[in-house]
């Protein structure tokens, strides 16, 4: 009996541990679905529109290595995302599976933009052109490290 109250004790401490400490998505790149892509697997942006995207990133915070803000063309901000090599691979495959349609920026659960792949990327940098605030930009500073500022 006493064995099962300390295993118990143990096992709700790890729930409440594990509870508290929710993995956040601090900015991911998703691929526009195509026609074969189950309906379970991706989701709509716009709402109402016919685009969809794939749940599963292509690219997520942890391929970021440093970022630079810049103002954006709609009053608030952008950026240029730096990627690690494994970033690069990355976005390179998703490039080459998926070229001519779109990636879309989602920042926190909320999309942000879109943007087209029509070339191969070799120099590692990804570009969010605007939608970002400046809690957005607090937010980056806590995981990625400045790059030099873009002019």
């Amino acid at each position: 009996m006493r064995r099962f109250s300390l295993f118990l004790v143990a096992s709700l401490g790890l729930i409440c541990v594990s509870g508290s400490k929710k993995e956040t998505h601090v900015v991911t790149f998703h691929v526009q679905a195509d026609a074969t892509t189950s309906p379970k697997r991706k989701f709509e942006w716009p709402v109402g529109s016919q685009y969809f995207y794939e749940k599963s990133p292509a690219l997520h915070w942890r391929h970021i290595q440093a970022y630079a803000p810049f103002a954006g063309d709609d009053g608030l901000w952008g950026a240029v995302f730096q990627l690690s090599s494994s970033g690069r691979n990355a976005l390179r495959s998703a490039v080459s599976r998926a070229q001519g349609r779109y990636l879309i920026c989602v920042v926190q659960g909320e999309p942000r933009g879109i943007l087209l792949m029509d070339h191969t990327v070799e120099d590692g940098l990804i570009v969010q052109w605007e939608r970002l605030t400046g809690e957005d930009l607090a937010l980056f500073d806590k995981h990625f490290a400045r790059a030099a500022e873009t002019e």
